[in-house]
Formats: structure tokens, C-alpha cells, sequence
């Protein structure tokens, strides 16, 4: 039995959450797992986007490494279907198909700076498109603690933990066009022992229910409160320094005592952060 090595994968992880859009200026690079260097890559079959093209990425973007990858402004909305070939230097071979839909929608903001211990209010703007427009948070999505993400496209709280988060998020027009894509939120201040961390906020059962990403040992992340009519605490803590951030989300216009269907993207905040 002939057993491959080589396994085709994408840096992006998810592309679904990179999409490229018309026009825009796009990139996703691609990577190989497994075999043996070098490798060699070409597409087999169907066809990339119209003006994207499959590319060295150090050629077309400055500061890039040398991986392949794709690259272009594409020039038309629409779905390809296109086959990725990798051969390493033993010959042994792995191909992939992969699904790279344009949206017609495109972010003309999708950059937020965010002073850590400042109130933030920013919204993501949309350049292409039929108002009115639906933000939503990508259901594997996070946010950074103490900000919020409204219907409306506005990131609106204050960040608790310096750092560069990537927000994935889908946009909806009025005419069914969808666009999924991450926000990328910048946020600088003072150095912590505490690392940028994301909160996704549900509600189940008439309760709030908090989410993390896995946490290294050193670092707890507790949500207190958050029962029909109760405001919600998410208390991160450094288990090693005693350091702290507490971020308190009031309970206003989540209304759980009367609507448990309301969505926890309307909290409103209410911010501390202890040292």
C-alpha cells in the first residue's frame, strides 16, 4: 500500500472568511504539509477568478515571504471552481479543489485602531452594495473583550488587553449579496501580562452564555452574572501576576427578563480594568 505524505493546506484556514471582492486588491497563500521540499505548484483544472492569478507572493507583496499563493483585483462577482496541484521534490503528488466566490460587497473600512481604556465607537463601512446592511459575527467568531458588534456594522466598547485581533464577520445587503470577511482591530496600550483574548456572548435558555478560545494554563476567563434582568462580568485573570481585566456588559437593552430572544450583540458596556 502507497501511502502519500503530502498534504495540501490552506494558511488561511478558513477562506470562507477571506473572501475576495471586485476590484479589491485580494491575496490567500497556500502551503503544503508533509513530503519533501521544495515543491512545485500549478493549477490543473477549471479557472481562477478573472484577474487572479496563482503567484510567488513575495513578487506582488511587499514584505511577503516567498510562498505561493493567490493574487489579484478580481474583475467580475461570481463563483470558480479551480484545481490546486502540489508536487514535492519526490514526486509524489496531492491536488485539491478549491471554491473562490467574489462578492459584489466590498469594505471600504475594515481597519480599526483602538486605544486600550478608551471608548471606541467605529463602524465598518461598506463601498459597494444596496443598503440597508446586516453585520453579523461569524459563528466561530470573536470578539475582543469589551466590545460589542451591532447589527448596524458599528464595533462599539472599549478594548481591556492590547493587541491585533482578527474579527470574522459576514455582511448582508438589501438585495441578498453576502460578503465574508475579518475586521482587523488594533489595539495598542500600555504592555500585560494578559493576553488578547476574544469573548463570543450568547444567549441560551434565558442566560448569557460566554465563550473563549483555548487559554494557555496560566490565564482564567469566568463570566459572573448574567440570569434574567442581571448585567454580565467576564473577569480574565494571569493566574501567575494577580493580573486582571473586567469587562461589565449591562443587561439595558438585552431585556432577558422579557425577551430571551434578543441578540447579544445590542448589549451595552460598561468597562474596568484591574491592575
Amino acid at each position: 500500500m502507497h501511502i502519500l505524505l503530502l498534504a495540501l493546506a490552506l494558511t488561511s484556514g478558513s477562506p470562507d472568511w477571506n473572501q475576495p471582492s471586485v476590484g479589491r486588491p485580494w491575496s490567500m497563500p497556500l502551503k503544503a504539509e508533509g513530503g519533501t521540499a521544495p515543491y512545485q505548484w500549478e493549477v490543473t483544472a477549471g479557472e481562477l477568478p478573472p484577474g487572479v492569478h496563482l503567484v510567488d507572493l513575495s513578487t506582488v507583496i511587499l514584505g511577503s515571504a516567498s510562498i505561493p499563493g493567490f493574487f489579484g483585483a478580481p474583475a467580475e462577482a461570481g463563483q470558480w471552481f479551480v484545481r490546486v496541484q502540489v508536487t514535492d521534490a519526490e514526486g509524489q503528488i496531492v491536488e485539491q479543489w478549491l471554491d473562490l466566490t467574489v462578492s459584489p460587497l466590498s469594505l471600504s473600512r475594515a481597519y480599526a485602531v483602538a486605544p486600550v481604556g478608551e471608548a471606541l465607537e467605529w463602524q465598518a463601512v461598506v463601498s459597494e452594495g444596496a443598503a440597508p446592511f446586516e453585520y453579523r459575527l461569524a459563528p466561530q467568531g470573536f470578539l475582543p473583550l469589551g466590545l460589542v458588534l451591532t447589527p448596524e456594522g458599528i464595533l462599539r466598547g472599549t478594548v481591556l488587553v492590547p493587541g491585533m485581533y482578527e474579527v470574522p464577520i459576514e455582511v448582508l445587503d438589501a438585495g441578498g449579496n453576502r460578503l465574508r470577511t475579518t475586521l482587523t482591530v488594533n489595539a495598542y496600550g500600555e504592555e500585560t501580562s494578559l493576553p488578547a483574548i476574544g469573548v463570543r456572548l450568547s444567549v441560551q435558555d434565558c442566560h448569557v452564555i460566554a465563550e473563549f478560545p483555548p487559554l494557555p494554563e496560566t490565564i482564567t476567563a469566568e463570566l459572573i452574572g448574567g440570569g434574567p434582568g442581571e448585567g454580565v462580568d467576564i473577569v480574565l485573570t494571569n493566574l501567575e501576576t494577580g493580573q486582571q481585566a473586567v469587562a461589565h456588559y449591562e443587561d439595558q437593552t438585552l431585556s432577558l427578563s422579557s425577551s430571551c430572544a434578543a441578540s447579544p450583540s445590542t448589549l451595552s458596556l460598561g468597562i474596568a480594568l484591574g491592575l
